[in-house]
């Protein structure tokens, strides 16, 4: 199983996946933009609202603002981060079992890196 990839980050929650890694991506993200606003949206796993906790925190760590859009499909969150924002966060695995969780980091125009 690849955990980073063309997709995003994903696979199982708590083992490859964890707050500590989505915290470091906030983080990353956050320093990598510099400055701005950071749309946060999250799917209806229910460890998705932990790592958008830790994403949040990893960006507000790093001095950019942030609007939580909540629970959207990543369409939404697309749209969203191209009005809204410099850079966008979705938290969810896709497709993939329950058991995992993952991160798509989007560019300002929507686009996921």
């Amino acid at each position: 199983m690849r955990l980073f990839g063309t997709a995003g980050i994903r696979g199982p929650i708590n083992s490859k996946v964890t707050p500590e890694l989505a915290l470091n991506v906030g983080k990353a993200l956050g320093t990598y933009i510099d400055h701005g606003t950071v749309v946060v949206g999250r799917d209806a796993r229910t460890s998705s609202v932990m790592l958008e906790s830790a994403v949040v925190s990893g960006l507000l760590s790093s001095g950019v603002d942030v609007v939580r859009i909540g629970l959207v499909p990543t369409p939404m969150l697309a749209w969203a981060t191209n009005k809204l924002g410099n850079a966008g966060v979705m938290i969810t695995a896709s497709h993939n079992p329950p058991s995992d969780n993952g991160i798509k980091v989007f560019n300002e125009r929507g686009i996921e890196f």
